[in-house]
């Protein structure tokens, strides 16, 4: 739910376009980050590529450590004796050829440790499937860049490293809690995390002028603005969301992570505490569907057949819930209204307004032949502010790290709200077959909202299928 070319696609999810695309631990309990901030209400095709060099809008390099701005967070030369160094290391890393700030730590690492070089590489498919047909045939890279669901579940079934075994635990302060425990199982790490997004409500401040109301904070003024809406915005919608046609797992993806923000917000878990069974076939899980489509059935103001995103942006629809990917959208000289952002409102009584997390993570295959130099370069690099400042600045994302999300660069409106959001934000379930169980959920949403189902029986249907699924991945 998914960056490369998901920052510009649909959806944290659409994060997962690519990788398919916000888990749990099995021992979690708070499952939101720690950043705070002030609430707020404001207007506002890849081929493999292998590359060397490019110093094109990359942090400073700064000395021979290895140290970019002010900051040096990452990792530098090993601690192994010179004896102990094995010298010509090659790795391999799955990223993006255009990912500027992963070129530059590629050649401020390799300035710093003479014995390693690193060669980039965007793969044809850059999936999972894939990679695991790679890791099959002993031609997987050392060091991946994915979707933080499939680093977890990579790592669980043995794909990736435990990087606790090489130091990850001593940069875990580093790190906002929500993206630290998205990549971990119990006492393992199996990647660093890398950048991340999140959802709020957007909303077209032209439209909810004339109903001369303010952004909803809760379900009822939700209901209340977009029939407003309706009245005096006549041939416009009020609301949309995902419901379409299911078809490609993109979009079973980013259906079923809207659905699992309200899921979180009615108090609700997609999947037990042990990630053993569904739970999302529970009353909040009923309460949160019955709610989406009673938007569609009931109140009337979101359409069931169809998810007008670009509508939103030419000025069409009232409101939406997108993520921070596509501000450049909503800011963009050519715009047809004026927009602003907001929190997602409020869904239940003492249950905070949560959204979900997009989160991209590296980690290490456990077939590298250099474990401690590929464990050495993700620490690096994703401990690194400036590196992750280049990277969330460059695609509209936000950085992990604490010290980068404090950066002058999120303390406007429209920022102040997604960071706020962020730390709202919970994290997908890392389980094998993630795909599959997305899919059935995606499923039994669209079947409530077409009146196929009723809420309850769409997703009693779809647990007892993915309950079979977690089963076979056991």
């Amino acid at each position: 739910m998914l960056k490369r070319s998901l920052a510009a696609a649909l959806a944290v999810c659409m994060m997962v376009v690519m990788l398919t695309a916000c888990g749990k631990d099995s021992d979690a309990g708070d499952t939101t980050s720690t950043v705070s901030d002030t609430t707020s209400t404001v207007s506002t095709g890849m081929v493999e590529s292998n590359v060397e060099n490019n110093e094109s809008g990359t942090p400073t390099e700064n000395n021979s450590t290895a140290q970019t701005g002010s900051k040096q967070t990452g990792g530098g030369k090993t601690s192994s004796t010179k004896s102990q160094t094995p010298q010509n290391v090659r790795l391999k890393v799955w990223g993006y050829s255009n990912d500027n700030a992963l070129l530059s730590a590629k050649k401020d690492f390799e300035k710093a440790n003479s014995n390693v070089k690193l060669q980039v590489t965007t793969p044809a498919e850059y999936t999972v499937a894939q990679l695991q047909m790679n890791i099959a045939a002993n031609t997987q890279p050392d060091i991946v860049m994915l979707d933080h669901v499939y680093i977890t579940s990579l790592g669980r079934s043995g794909s990736l490293l435990d990087l606790n075994k090489y130091g990850a635990s001593s940069v875990k302060s580093k790190f906002i809690s929500s993206c630290w425990k998205a990549v971990t199982s119990g006492n393992q790490v199996f990647g660093l995390p890398h950048d991340g997004n999140t959802i709020a409500l957007m909303y077209n401040k032209d439209m909810l002028n004339k109903t001369g109301m303010k952004a909803p904070t809760d379900y009822t003024s939700l209901v209340k603005v977009g029939k407003a809406m309706s009245s005096t915005s006549p041939g416009k919608t009020p609301y949309t969301s995902p419901f379409f046609d299911t078809s490609g797992q993109g979009r079973l993806n980013w259906s079923a992570f809207v659905y699992f923000f309200w899921l979180w917000r009615c108090g609700g878990e997609i999947l037990s505490n042990d990630l053993s069974k569904a739970a999302f076939n529970s009353q909040a899980g009923i309460d949160a569907l019955t709610m989406l489509t009673d938007l569609v059935k009931k109140e009337r103001i979101c359409e069931g057949g169809s998810y007008k995103e670009a509508q939103f942006y030419n000025g069409d629809v009232g409101m939406i819930e997108m993520g921070n990917w596509s501000i450049p959208q909503m800011l963009k000289e050519d715009r047809n209204a004026n927009f602003g952002v907001t929190l997602l409102p409020k869904l239940k009584n003492n249950v905070p307004q949560y959204s979900g997390l997009g989160l991209f993570a590296m980690g290490v295959t456990a077939k590298t032949k250099y474990p401690q130099q590929a464990a050495d370069f993700v620490k690096y690099y994703c401990t690194n502010d400036e590196y992750q400042l280049a990277y969330a600045k460059q695609n509209n994302q936000l950085p992990c790290t604490n010290n980068a999300l404090n950066n002058s660069y999120y303390s406007n409106d429209i920022w102040k709200v997604y960071k706020t959001q962020y730390g709202l934000s919970k994290y997908r379930p890392g389980v094998s077959g993630w795909d599959q169980i997305e899919a059935e959920i995606a499923n039994a949403v669209n079947a409530a909202v077409q009146n196929t189902k009723s809420p309850k029986s769409a997703l009693d249907a779809a647990a007892a299928k993915v309950n079979k699924i977690l089963a076979q991945n056991k």
